[in-house]
């Protein structure tokens, strides 16, 4: 059966929660889909990371994010982002790839794989597209970039 939202949001990152937490407040049926776990994208920074950013500039959906320094590290932003996400009730489709789009305003349909696998099929009135950037390496077209131990992304020197 084909269930029908009044917002899909695609990306289960930070923007997309803020999205999710404001439709849940607005009384919106939404769902975010997301193709990997929610906030993928942070649990590929680096184990150890601290933000830049301050506590209060990460916050969404009008939860405090509490912590003891100023900065939060990745374990903290992970552990507080899957906290806003329950307390604010927003329902993320964890790993389901979005296939497909189509559609106009209002009448939106999309198609997505759940763990590569089984279709899942979801109709609209609204979208927002919260994919961030962090999955497109920006590359500068020099030799040698695309060779197999060349990584774009960090990784732990540890196997």
């Amino acid at each position: 059966m084909t269930k029908r939202f009044d917002l899909i949001v695609v990306g289960a990152g930070p923007c997309g929660i803020a999205v999710g937490a404001a439709a849940e407040k607005a009384g919106l049926s939404c769902i975010l889909v997301e193709k990997g776990c929610v906030t993928n994208s942070l649990v590929s920074y680096p184990y150890y990371m601290t933000f830049f950013s301050t506590a209060i500039m990460l916050e969404v959906g009008g939860v405090p994010f509490t912590i003891p320094n100023a900065k939060p590290t990745r374990r903290e932003a992970l552990a507080y982002y899957r906290q806003v996400v329950k307390n604010c009730g927003v329902d993320v489709r964890q790993y389901e790839e979005v296939e497909e789009i189509f559609g106009k305003e209002g009448d939106f349909t999309v198609r997505a794989l759940r763990s590569g696998k089984r279709e899942e099929t979801y109709l609209a009135e609204a979208m927002v597209i919260a994919t961030g950037g962090f999955q497109t390496p920006n590359y500068l077209g020099v030799p040698g970039e695309d060779l197999p131990r060349v990584h774009h992304y960090y990784h732990e020197p540890y196997p």
